[in-house]
């Protein structure tokens, strides 16, 4: 039995993680500061948080702070543009058989900009948006992630997990996808029980 999805925003319901490292990219030269401009997708992720910010010595606290505010206002500036074809194949039609077996779905996010992105694509009311820090005092069932950073940093584990990569690699998931059009309310119910 299940009742609780979480799926991150960025990366997993919609095509965002791209567009988070441009606009760092592009911020970043406003600072004279050179990241690398071709990363994969994996490296890529580690620029939806600001975390990676703390590597870099040669800034002060007020220079880092002045970099994210122009990286999420170059960010605001792009979400005018995204569409409904930034959302991940197969991701609409596992809310929606979702929300009407009365299974909630959780969209994790911890960017000052997600209610906007989510309006943008006009994503259905009943999904509901938390943090990482809500999502440590919530209990959920079932926890689909693109990083193993969201897995370690939980304190209460879900009863499934699993892993988007597109690698062959052994985690610590229960299980590792490698496309979300395999996220469907039928693999939930064959891998841990139905929801009556």
């Amino acid at each position: 039995m299940f009742s609780t999805i979480v799926l991150p925003l960025d990366g997993l319901i919609t095509d965002t993680t791209y567009l988070h490292y441009e606009c760092f990219l592009d911020a970043c030269r406003s600072f004279n500061i050179t990241i690398p401009n071709e990363l994969s997708f994996e490296e890529q992720k580690v620029f939806r948080s600001h975390q990676w910010l703390e590597e870099i010595d040669n800034l002060s606290h007020q220079q880092k702070e002045e970099l994210i505010l122009e990286k999420n206002r170059l960010y605001d500036d792009e979400l005018d543009d995204i569409d409904d074809d930034d959302i991940y194949p197969g991701i609409l039609a596992l809310i929606t058989d979702a929300h009407k077996q009365n299974v909630l779905i959780y969209a994790i996010s911890d960017d000052d900009l997600a209610n906007k992105l989510i309006e943008q694509l006009e994503l259905p009311s009943y999904i509901k948006l938390i943090t990482s820090n809500d999502l440590k005092k919530v209990t959920y069932d079932i926890l689909v992630i693109d990083d193993l950073v969201t897995l370690n940093a939980m304190d209460n584990k879900p009863i499934i997990s699993i892993l988007l990569s597109q690698n062959d690699l052994s985690y610590s998931t229960d299980f590792t996808i490698q496309n979300t059009e395999e996220l469907t309310l039928c693999f939930f119910k064959k891998n841990l029980g139905g929801n009556q």
